[in-house]
Order: structure tokens, then sequence, then C-alpha cells
């Protein structure tokens, strides 16, 4: 999990802390961790869907 969450940090060029609380942010129900997995799961389902390209957003 920790080295998904590093590989998003690279990719969006974000530190952790603010990946954190963007999924933090966006995840209502659970605890932190579980935010947190379901948030690197989603990106990386959004990045498949996208073709690829290794972002959320452009």
């Amino acid at each position: 999990m920790w080295d998904a969450l590093d590989d998003i940090c690279d990719r969006e060029r974000k530190s952790v802390n603010e990946i954190s609380t963007l999924a933090a942010q966006t995840q209502r129900d659970g605890g932190f961790t579980s935010a947190l997995r379901v948030f690197i799961l989603n990106y990386y389902r959004a990045s498949e869907a996208n073709f690829g390209d290794g972002k959320l957003s452009n």
C-alpha cells in the first residue's frame, strides 16, 4: 500500500500529505486507512480507464 501511495505521489507530483488529505476528503465511511486503500484502488482503476496515462488529471 505504501509503495502504491509513493507511486501516486510521484505521478501526481504531490506530497504524501496532499494525497492523504485528498483520500480522506473523498471517503466518508470508515477510517483513514480504509479511505487510503479505496483511494489507491480507485486511482489505478481510473488510470487504467484513461488508457494508462498514469494521472488522474491532465
